[in-house]
């Protein structure tokens, strides 16, 4: 009688077995379908999110350019500005040397 509950034993961890992995493989097809499905939106949820992420960062680089263009026109300004202040200032060095006997400042131009 050993032999024969041995055995039974023996027959039944296999059956228990065989059931344990059909259930496996029948949560692993059921869980791939699912996993499907999740990927797809899974996949549209990052599509969406990199168009967010993509217009947020063109947004973010026109603000720089913008920003960039007002700092390069600040600049140009700043340049023009000077450049006349440094012909002004020539412009009177000029006038108040000893060697000139014509000034060069507009102001004392008179056309007739």
């Amino acid at each position: 009688m050993s032999l024969h509950c041995c055995g039974n034993r023996k027959e039944r961890r296999e059956r228990l077995a065989s059931r344990q992995q059909q259930k496996t493989l029948r949560d692993n097809q059921h869980g791939q379908s699912t996993q499907s499905a999740l990927s797809e939106d899974e996949a549209m949820a990052r599509a969406i999110q990199m168009s967010l992420a993509d217009h947020q960062q063109s947004k973010q680089a026109s603000n720089e350019q913008s920003h960039q263009e007002e700092e390069d026109m600040a600049l140009a300004k700043a340049l023009q500005e000077s450049q006349l202040e440094e012909r002004q200032r020539q412009n009177q060095v000029a006038g108040r040397s000893p060697g000139r006997s014509q000034s060069t400042d507009v102001s004392k131009c008179n056309i007739s």
